[in-house]
């Protein structure tokens, strides 16, 4: 049993467990830039009781602590493993907890001209006679046909809602169309309430998901946190080597993600006082190493030259697929990315901000963990990216901190 102070917690161990390990299983985050490696020393605790129950110190510890700090029974949670299954009590001084961040939210917006990929239709169908026997399907499916001109397919989700919702509003239903070519839902009766669709920006530090109307276009609730991934290491590279070790390994990190991106979905529905199942479009950004993790495709190659992408294009899929928790029937609609290291969310910058119809000599810069650069000539853009999070962050260097409380004393 391990003791983790100053919070109180006691948590089972294994045998052979790194201290990091143990605590981010039971919740605790400390920090760990480079995920575990022994690289960055940001993970140091103090070992108030039962030494002798631990692993003795390896060679990354005896290189980055100090012979004071080795005296005073610091260790580096990574490397720290248990060798005994007895009782040992760990401090985590204030420096290696992993505090909450201050995130940014909200922006400046341009105008734009609405065209959703989703909307409502309302329909009235002839009810069945002996004489007319039509399956309930195959009469829906004509009468969206009659309205719109074209003949739409119903995913396998909303097929089984159909007999239901039918019967249920008196042969009158309100549809969700997605690009005019697929039923995703099917609703008794009238519906009047609005149709909504959810942007998520998935950054290497932070995660922020937008509730938007999307008749309206109007932004109706916002929630953000630091991405969860952050326990597995701070930079792409070391979630890479994390995912590089074992292969199961990105199965963990894209669960760590969908859960994150689940629990911001139930925060903004509860500020909109709406059920998840009304959201029914989803578009997701992300640099490119978090877009292959979301996905659920190998991010290895791109971290090795010529640093190629899985994929450049964009990518719908269903939400239920990955497991993000809005309408079944809805799609994900992800973004395509420019190069290894030059991501969808450098694509969204570019569309928010119409750098790329502009006819001037123009620069857009996204600060970030990673930062993307992109130049306009006025007919050409040209993209590039930098690891800045580390250099403002503290990483290697002997000053420097994230945007976390005390990083400014005073203004």
């Amino acid at each position: 049993m391990i003791v983790f102070l100053p919070y109180g917690r006691r948590l089972k161990a294994s045998k052979n467990e790194t201290l990091l390990k143990v605590a981010s299983k039971g919740g605790i985050e400390i920090q760990s830039l480079c995920g575990g490696r022994g690289l960055c020393g940001r993970c140091k605790v103090i070992v108030r009781e039962g030494n002798e129950n631990l692993s003795p110190f390896t060679e990354p510890e005896e290189k980055i602590l100090t012979k004071k700090e080795l005296l005073e029974g610091y260790r580096l949670a990574c490397q720290t493993r248990v060798i005994r299954k007895r009782e040992i009590k760990i401090e985590i001084p204030a420096e290696s907890r992993l505090d909450k961040q201050r995130l940014l939210e909200e922006g400046v917006e341009r105008s734009i001209q609405l065209k959703p990929a989703v909307k409502k239709i309302v329909l009235t169908l002839r009810s069945p006679t002996l004489k007319d026997v039509k399956p309930d399907v195959e009469r829906l499916l004509e009468k969206i046909q009659e309205k719109t001109g074209r003949e739409p397919k119903i995913c396998y989700e909303t097929l089984k809602s159909v007999p239901l919702a039918l019967r249920e509003g008196g042969w009158t239903v309100t549809i969700t169309l997605w690009l005019e070519k697929e039923v995703i839902c099917v609703e008794a009766g009238e519906r009047k309430r609005g149709i909504y669709g959810l942007a998520v920006d998935i950054g290497t530090t932070k995660l922020a998901v937008y509730l938007t109307d999307l008749e309206s276009g109007r932004t109706i609730a916002t929630a953000s946190d630091m991405n969860p991934q952050i326990l597995y290491g701070e930079d792409v590279i070391s979630r890479i080597s994390f995912i590089s070790e074992k292969i199961s390994n990105l199965k963990i990190l894209q669960r760590t993600i969908v859960k994150g991106i689940n629990n911001l979905i139930t925060e903004v529905c509860n500020k909109a006082r709406i059920k998840n199942s009304e959201i029914c479009d989803m578009t997701v950004v992300g640099n490119t190493a978090m877009h292959h993790i979301f996905l659920g495709v190998p991010p290895k190659y791109i971290s090795l030259s010529p640093y190629p992408a899985v994929i450049g294009s964009s990518v719908n899929i269903r939400a239920r697929d990955l497991g993000v928790k809005i309408n079944k029937g809805a799609y994900i609609h992800v973004l395509p990315v420019i190069a290894g290291f030059v991501g969808a969310d450098a694509v969204a910058d570019i569309l928010a901000t119409g750098i790329h119809e502009s006819k001037e000599k123009s620069m857009l810069i996204d600060i970030g963990t990673n930062t993307e650069i992109v130049l306009s000539d006025g007919k050409d853009l040209y993209a590039c990216s930098c690891a800045s999070g580390p250099a403002f962050e503290g990483a290697h260097i002997a000053h420097g901190i994230r945007a976390v409380e005390g990083a400014i004393e005073r203004v």
